[in-house]
């Protein structure tokens, strides 16, 4: 197995790099994978009567008209989650783009990507692929690693599924937030071909 680390081009090189850019689109990332349906219960939610808990007058208390009142104990929540909240900030394809671009080359000037010929094993076993994962990340296995492939190939998946801090995606699922949530990142020869092919990092 033949492993290589992909050389800073110039386009890669002179890039700007905005860590307030790349934190504006992750947040864009993580806030469109929310699904809003945390939800609590309002003063007319609340089970309970609407019996009056004591006279108004007379007693020397606070005024109270409704036991689910929301300053009470297991009364209702103010302002408090619907279940109907919308989180998600559109990104538009240009923005996608450059904040992949600037994080892939993180990445490269980190020269945390590696690309091997080959990930063809003698056997298809765990042990076998984790032992690879190893050689190609020099022992650097406490960080979190994505293993790119240019097709979906379940022969090559069914080795490598079962390494804890592998996660395996095709380049069609590239993007900015999972190159800059994972340390590591492995492409196939014909995988990183095809990638910058397609996005024209060269």
């Amino acid at each position: 197995m033949k492993i290589s680390t992909p050389k800073i081009t110039k386009k890669v090189k002179d890039i700007k790099i905005s860590k307030t850019f790349l934190h504006e689109v992750i947040n864009s990332y993580l806030s469109n994978k929310r699904q809003g349906t945390a939800k609590v219960k309002d003063r007319g939610e609340v089970a309970g009567s609407g019996k009056k808990p004591w006279r108004q007058k007379g007693t020397g208390r606070a005024r109270a008209g409704a036991r689910q009142s929301p300053i009470w104990t297991g009364g209702g929540v103010t302002f408090g989650p619907t279940g109907n909240e919308n989180y998600k900030k559109k990104i538009n394809k240009k923005k996608k783009r450059l904040a992949l671009v600037q994080a892939i080359a993180v990445r490269l000037k980190e020269e945390n990507i590696k690309v091997v010929d080959s990930l063809e094993l003698e056997e298809n076993k765990t042990r076998l692929a984790a032992k690879a994962i190893d050689d190609i990340l020099d022992g650097e296995k406490e960080n979190k690693t994505l293993l790119f492939l240019k097709d979906y190939d379940a022969e090559i998946v069914r080795p490598f599924r079962n390494i804890k801090f592998l996660t395996i995606k095709t380049v069609s699922d590239i993007n900015a937030y999972l190159v800059l949530m994972n340390k590591n990142l492995i492409f196939t020869k014909a995988a990183w071909e095809s990638f910058i092919a397609e996005r024209g990092i060269k």
